[in-house]
């Protein structure tokens, strides 16, 4: 098919990468059993300081949501 292989990669591990497409295929496999998806939003605001942001942030209404400010 003329696939070549990035072996500079450090995950699936170069001996995997050098055993071959379906070596890597079942390596990724077993790798990702068991795992769950997490999903991820990243929200700015931006504007005059001191009008709000952080009230706003701390009313979103979601039981998995865990507030991080930047600086």
């Amino acid at each position: 098919m003329g696939l070549k292989l990035d072996t500079s990669t450090k995950f699936p591990p170069r001996d995997v990468i050098e055993r071959g497409v379906s070596d890597v295929l079942s390596f990724l496999r077993q790798a990702f059993k068991g795992t769950t998806k997490t999903y991820c939003i990243k929200l700015m605001l931006v504007g005059l300081e001191n009008v709000g942001y952080t009230y706003t942030l701390t009313t979103i209404p979601h039981p998995f949501f865990s507030l991080t400010l930047a600086t």
